[in-house]
């Protein structure tokens, strides 16, 4: 009798999770450990190094969500590394389902789907991004880092956004949670391994946010972002270090 219950539950289990309208994350803080390490191995033997401007951060404690542009394969491991070695927040993501279902083990690492061809389903990963930035403990933030493009882009596209981002960031709790914007670019001007360089940009307020113009104003100041990430990476002093405030965060440089 218990065996054909269990074996009823098994299934209706199956079916529930097949029917659900997004993949949960399976976080696993061991296996994102062991992962990090196997990360970290990746970008020290592809990458000559790799430089973080550390000039703004989200207040301690907070939750933090963390849009960028998504023009490399390298993007869906740059957000553990700043995570991991940067940031110690509870680290979550967010990926389009079919690339999900594709690489199954990033749900152990914090990532859930979304499934942007479906409105429902898509409104139901929204959800649960706010609800976990804004139900996040005091004092122990959850970091949250998306691609609002949606795709993978070339760096000469100019930068477009999805709706969902301002359906997300009307709800979240401003108080509590920022919005912190991060641009990325890579060069090999001085090496034939690429240099990868990382700026933060600043909080972007509830003055952008709920603005009529949300979506455009975002798009802007995320552009601008990386067109100064771009412009700053070529920029180096006398010792070989970038003129702006970028420190070494990983490898040598040349």
């Amino acid at each position: 009798m218990n065996t054909k219950y269990n074996q009823v539950n098994t299934k209706n289990s199956r079916l529930n999770t097949e029917n659900s309208a997004f993949m949960h994350d399976k976080y696993s803080p061991l296996f994102t450990r062991v992962f990090y390490w196997y990360a970290l191995s990746l970008f020290r033997r592809r990458f000559q190094c790799i430089w973080l401007d550390n000039t703004k951060y989200p207040p301690e404690g907070n939750s933090a969500l963390f849009i960028g542009n998504h023009n490399s394969w390298w993007d869906a491991l740059i957000p553990l590394l700043l995570n991991e070695k940067v940031f110690r927040m509870k680290g979550r993501a967010m990926m389009d389902e079919q690339q999900l279902k594709r690489y199954p083990f990033f749900r152990r690492l914090g990532t859930f789907s979304i499934n942007r061809e479906k409105p429902r389903k898509a409104m139901a990963s929204l959800q649960h991004a706010a609800r976990i930035l804004n139900e996040a403990p005091p004092g122990d933030g959850i970091g949250l880092w998306v691609y609002p493009e949606g795709k993978l882009v070339s760096p000469e596209t100019p930068i477009t956004l999805e709706n969902g981002l301002i359906w997300l960031a009307r709800r979240m709790d401003l108080t509590q949670c920022d919005i912190i914007p991060f641009a990325t670019h890579m060069h090999t001007m001085r090496s034939d391994k690429p240099e990868l360089f990382i700026k933060i940009g600043s909080p972007i307020g509830p003055s952008i946010t709920h603005s009529g113009d949300m979506l455009m104003r975002t798009t802007r100041l995320l552009e601008d972002l990386r067109h100064l990430c771009r412009e700053q990476s070529t920029r180096f002093d006398e010792d070989g270090n970038p003129k702006q405030r970028f420190k070494l965060l990983l490898g040598k440089k040349p």
